[in-house]
């Protein structure tokens, strides 16, 4: 404990003693909640004045898990005040709305089991702000500053006397997490400009929404102007390529960047890639068409990998060639095997194939997939191979059993 009790879970949660009471920025998750409870009653009992969310993610939001506000019923306290910006009330009306597919995708994204499904029940806040809200809570004073970056909701979180600021997901000890190829539209330029703000504030300590704080000024300023120089490189070579009427893949492949930034502690790829925030820079600047003119009204590509089967033989006569590619160890042919196998695996309903001949295509594509995915250091990229390799293992028909007389 101390000036900021600092509890670090899956999310953290951060805590400020005031003579009012507790201010709590972000609250956890579900899981985490009712540890966070613990964990601050133990070293405090002052009750639950005011809880700012960071944003509305809901590893930051379950408040309604942690146990203070039935305690503040049990022993007459006031009730915890909820603050957030004004948009993550509209992030959880959309959570509720989509939460079949935001249960999909988690499960996907994090290997989660069959029995998980979306939050559907959510704290919403009690007062909202537009940019800039300053609170007095005893004597502490907390800036609340909008920026977008992760999401459109974000608040970042500053105490000027202290100069303590709390970043929310603007800063997660990894490359910044703001091109999500399964979530809706996020913001690299501005994340960049907001970040450049809080540098302007020489802050004395960080606190991330993912990992340790970070103690002193000149560290503060070195992770902060990385993770800029990172953002802005990337913006700069993936708008330079869009404004030169080069396609989505093409960018991809070749947006530049300083690499040695990516060896730095805090921003190693493990959970984003620097190709996927190119990806989101297109969509919101160039709309969902990839210049690649197959994509825009596209064919079923069942059609395609049958006529394909047809001009080289078989589906199985892609899918074996997918296997030799992967012995390359080029990142590249180890791409090309992933579209092969994958024609082959859309052509094997259109061509006369033998249960057996589809189990190959599938646990081909299972092996390519897995090759793949050791490919990329990225959680993204990493998970979603990894779900589908697991799906093409399932596809695996068993022998039936003989019955026996």
């Amino acid at each position: 404990s101390g000036p900021v009790m600092s509890i670090l879970t899956f999310a953290n949660c951060n805590v400020v003693e005031t003579e009012e009471g507790l201010v709590m920025i972000d609250c956890g998750t579900a899981v985490a909640a009712p540890r966070i409870f613990e964990t601050i009653r133990r070293e405090s009992s002052l009750p639950l004045h005011t809880a700012i969310y960071t944003h509305g993610h809901v590893d930051h939001v379950m408040l309604q898990y942690t146990g203070f506000e039935e305690e503040a019923i049990k022993k007459g306290y006031p009730r915890t005040r909820v603050i957030a910006h004004e948009n993550v009330s509209a992030r959880f009306d959309r959570y509720r709305l989509t939460a079949g597919y935001n249960t999909e995708i988690n499960r996907r994204q994090f290997q989660l089991p069959k029995t998980f499904e979306w939050e559907r029940v959510y704290r919403y806040p009690d007062e909202v702000y537009s940019s800039f809200r300053r609170l007095e809570i005893g004597t502490k004073v907390f800036e609340l500053h909008h920026g977008k970056g992760e999401t459109d909701d974000a608040t970042i979180v500053y105490m000027p006397e202290e100069r303590y600021v709390f970043t929310g997901d603007f800063f997660i000890w990894n490359t910044p997490n703001c091109g999500n190829p399964q979530k809706v539209q996020r913001f690299p330029l501005e994340w960049a400009q907001m970040l450049r703000k809080i540098a302007s504030w020489k802050p004395q300590s960080l606190f991330p929404g993912h990992g340790p704080p970070i103690i002193g000024q000149d560290r503060v300023s070195q992770a902060l102007n990385d993770t800029i120089a990172l953002l802005e490189q990337i913006c700069s070579s993936t708008l330079g390529y869009l404004n030169k009427g080069k396609d989505l893949n093409f960018i991809m492949n070749n947006v530049s960047f300083d690499k040695s930034l990516l060896l730095k502690p805090y921003l190693y790829p493990k959970y984003d890639d620097p190709r996927f925030i190119a990806a989101t820079l297109w969509r919101r600047y160039a709309g969902w068409y990839t210049f690649e003119i197959t994509r825009l009204l596209p064919t079923p590509k069942a059609a395609v990998g049958a006529e394909l089967a047809r001009l080289i033989g078989t589906p199985t006569t892609m899918s074996r060639r997918a296997l030799e590619l992967i012995k390359t160890n080029d990142p590249v042919q180890i791409g090309v095997a992933l579209e092969l196998v994958e024609f082959a695996l859309a052509a094997i309903d259109s061509t006369n194939l033998s249960d057996g001949d589809k189990n190959e295509i599938h646990l081909a594509r299972a092996q390519v997939l897995r090759r793949k995915q050791r490919t990329e250091t990225c959680l993204m990229a990493r998970s979603i191979y990894k779900a589908a390799a697991i799906d093409s293992d399932k596809a695996v028909s068993k022998p039936r059993d003989v019955a026996k007389f």
